[in-house]
């Protein structure tokens, strides 16, 4: 019996520690340019209702500047009737891979790394402007 004791214990005891090295493992490295894939856009927003996002503006980028393990931040750009904005955002990466991000002027965003070049991201914004955004990013040079 304290053979079979013994052996649990190890047995647990290394499953522990090969999980725990897996995950520091996994993270995935953001760092770089991603590309909004048009075609993956929804929106609505209070003031306008639902919204098909095909103008004739460059689609919006994110360059993802600082990662360290799983905290990064980063800079959306985008351009809306012929006019360009920029935003800093600071997000975390939880263990299965889901995003949670404080915009650095106003709104949030969550969302779920899908592979090593995808990720989906929904922005939330309330108040008298409030408006939700789903979009697909694709990762540049992969």
């Amino acid at each position: 019996m304290k053979k079979l004791t013994v052996l649990l214990v190890i047995t647990a005891s290394a499953a522990i520690l090969l999980g725990a090295c897996q995950a520091t493992r996994l993270v995935p490295n953001l760092v770089g340019t991603w590309d909004e894939q048009r075609e993956t856009i929804s929106k609505h927003s209070k003031n306008r209702g639902f919204e098909i996002m095909m103008d004739e503006s460059a689609p919006a980028i994110i360059i993802i500047k600082e990662q360290q393990n799983r905290a990064f931040v980063g800079e959306k750009q985008w351009v809306k009737r012929g006019k360009a904005y920029s935003e800093e955002f600071s997000c975390t990466i939880s263990s299965e891979n889901r995003l949670n991000c404080a915009d650095h002027d106003k709104g949030y965003s969550f969302g779920r790394i899908l592979s090593d070049d995808r990720m989906e991201i929904d922005y939330v914004e309330d108040g008298e402007k409030a408006k939700v955004i789903r979009v697909e990013f694709t990762k540049r040079g992969s």
